[in-house]
């Protein structure tokens, strides 16, 4: 038998996480690029605090930044295959989605759903717009 209970339970998992990115110098930097820097900080005290990391199958977190500028340079139309990616684009995505999601454990105080850092990395970051244009062109 069912019951209907007056109580309605909601997940709230799928709301993107609100994490102020710390400012870096631009420079002539791709914004990107110029984030993910800002963002080295806050990644190296997630990293202390846990001593451990998933970022660094393709590229360490201080290479981050670097192929952030080769995905905006193929999302404005260049052929990946020409900018010189250091390995298989997914599995470098992969690493600059860790980073971001590492560092925002340092950046809210909430602990963060996984969708809930990944909503924030894709619609609230500009390396995620940025590997979002890139789609493998």
């Amino acid at each position: 038998m069912l019951v209907d209970f007056p109580e309605e339970v909601t997940d709230d998992s799928d709301a993107p996480l609100v994490c102020t990115i710390p400012p870096a110098d631009t420079g002539d930097l791709h914004p990107a690029e110029s984030e993910a820097r800002g963002l080295l900080p806050a990644w190296r005290r997630t990293m202390e605090s846990y001593g451990r990391s998933t970022v660094g199958k393709v590229v360490t977190a201080e290479g981050v930044p670097r192929v952030l500028g080769l995905f905006a340079r193929v999302a404005e139309g260049e052929n990946w295959k020409e900018v010189g990616l250091p390995g298989d684009p997914t599995k470098v995505a992969a690493d600059i989605r860790n980073y971001y999601e590492e560092a925002s454990l340092s950046l809210t105080e909430a602990v963060p759903g996984a969708r809930q850092a990944e909503s924030w990395f894709v619609g609230g970051t500009a390396a995620g717009d940025v590997v979002q244009r890139a789609g493998w062109r």
